[in-house]
């Protein structure tokens, strides 16, 4: 599997995991000049609009998929982030900035060490996947 179509599979996968945690799909791959927002979700038990950057791994030697999440990617996402709540045309509406790392099983143990250093995280194994689900990951 070529990159482009691992990364449309970690979003599809992501997509429909968030979807069985009770979260709605609102798009997908919202680009801009400035950067990318992979899934825009809908949260109805907080009434929260959740933008999600999602990262895939399928070698565990390569580092896990968080950890390429650094300072100057953390930056786009958030300028982005500003561009999608002026869409929203909500000054109000809540919004959320969240990662989902995925990854194959045999890569469990960097899963598992990002767990023990972050709040907010939810682990899950999902359709053969691992799953690192943190929530309100990036803040301004």
């Amino acid at each position: 599997m070529h990159t482009q179509q691992q990364g449309n599979f970690a979003e599809q996968l992501a997509c429909d995991f968030l979807t069985s945690q009770g979260l709605t799909l609102c798009g997908k791959n919202f680009q801009r000049r400035i950067g990318e927002i992979d899934l825009i979700m809908f949260e109805p038990d907080t009434a929260t609009t959740v933008l999600i950057e999602v990262r895939f791994r399928a070698h565990p030697n390569r580092g896990g998929p968080l950890e390429s999440i650094d300072y100057r990617k953390q930056r786009k996402l958030i300028k982005t982030a500003k561009l999608v709540q002026q869409q929203l045309n909500n000054p109000n509406a809540l919004i959320r900035m969240d990662v989902i790392g995925v990854q194959t099983e045999a890569s469990n143990r960097a899963a598992n060490e990002l767990k023990m250093d972050i709040e907010n995280v939810l682990y899950a194994r999902f359709r053969g996947y691992e799953i690192t689900w943190i929530t309100n990951a990036i803040t301004e």
